[in-house]
């Protein structure tokens, strides 16, 4: 499997900011931080979706964005996208491990980070 994580990142790609600095699109989750990596990765999700060419190359975008999102929320909707598309499917798994790859990022540099 291929990522699409861009490499290598900077720390201030892994800053934690609020949840709610995002759009109303995940304003019912109830998680307190995430990374602005991965809120910019799905907000660029939903851009290629609007400048999709085909209906297969938009599912597939919005696939990587679910992935990303169910990454967010800890769940796992594989069987959903079992009789989709291979590519579809193969998008949804990238979004979801590369959401949690960012969730990670995150929780280990706040480890590292001195108590102020």
């Amino acid at each position: 499997m291929i990522s699409l994580l861009p490499a290598p990142m900077n720390s201030e790609d892994l800053m934690v900011i609020p949840i709610h600095a995002y759009d109303d699109c995940l304003d019912s989750i109830k998680i307190e931080h995430t990374s602005r990596s991965l809120i910019a990765r799905i907000q660029w999700c939903q851009k290629q979706q609007m400048n999709a060419r085909t209906e297969g190359e938009r599912e597939e975008w919005c696939a990587e964005e679910y992935g990303l999102k169910d990454a967010l929320l800890q769940r796992d909707r594989t069987d959903q996208y079992q009789y989709s598309p291979p590519a579809v499917l193969e998008r949804y798994v990238t979004g979801r491990e590369d959401g949690r790859v960012l969730i990670r990022a995150v929780w280990i540099e706040n480890l590292w980070q001195p108590a102020i």
